[in-house]
């Protein structure tokens, strides 16, 4: 039995770290094209990254830093300092390479699906509005995935279009983390 960790693997969800000062930035390149409505809610655009703080029981705090890797429209990736979680993008769904769905179509009230943890996940509420750390974010919608034998957590993620993931919850019994998104965007450099 996996013991009770959260899965950072949906935090993949959106990203940046802030900085202080600096000379202006360097000219960005164009564009990217507009994301298809099921990327826009876990958007894998190559170079963005995501920022998020894990708040415990014990009153503890992990900052965790993600970095998108986009070589295809068909495959992306999230990237942390110990780990890589690769996924798969189709029209109808995003996939966690080696199991588990992320998203999927249609995103609405009851659209079910097997889950990151192989747990029977379901797309609960929509239309929901969100206040973390990174801002307030209104039209998310919000899944959750249900124990398993293997993970005895259930897992709740808040899924917001343009950001992707803002917040997870997981929980399993009495004990309980959130990870919640404080920034995200472009790396910054400095010279």
């Amino acid at each position: 039995m996996r013991s009770f960790t959260p899965s950072l693997s949906l935090l993949a969800l959106a990203l940046s770290l802030a900085a202080c000062g600096g000379e202006a930035p360097a000219p960005k390149a164009p564009a990217a094209p507009p994301l298809a409505e099921l990327e826009r809610y876990f958007p894998l655009v190559d170079g963005k990254l995501f920022a998020y703080l894990s708040h415990g029981e014990t009153g503890g705090t992990t900052l965790v830093v993600l970095r998108v890797e986009r070589k295809s429209p068909g495959r992306g990736s999230l990237k942390g300092t110990s780990s890589t979680r690769d996924f798969t993008v189709t029209a109808n769904s995003i996939d966690r390479v080696g199991g588990g769905t992320v998203l999927k179509l249609p995103l609405k009230e009851g659209t079910a699906f097997v889950g990151d943890h192989g747990g029977r996940t379901s797309i609960v509420e929509t239309e929901l509005s969100v206040d973390v750390a990174a801002g307030h974010y209104a039209h998310c919608l919000r899944t959750e995935e249900e124990p398993t034998p293997i993970f005895s957590a259930k897992t709740r993620t808040t899924f917001c279009p343009d950001v992707g993931v803002v917040r997870l919850e997981v929980s399993s019994g009495e004990r309980n983390e959130t990870i919640e998104l404080q920034s995200y965007g472009d790396p910054v450099t400095i010279r």
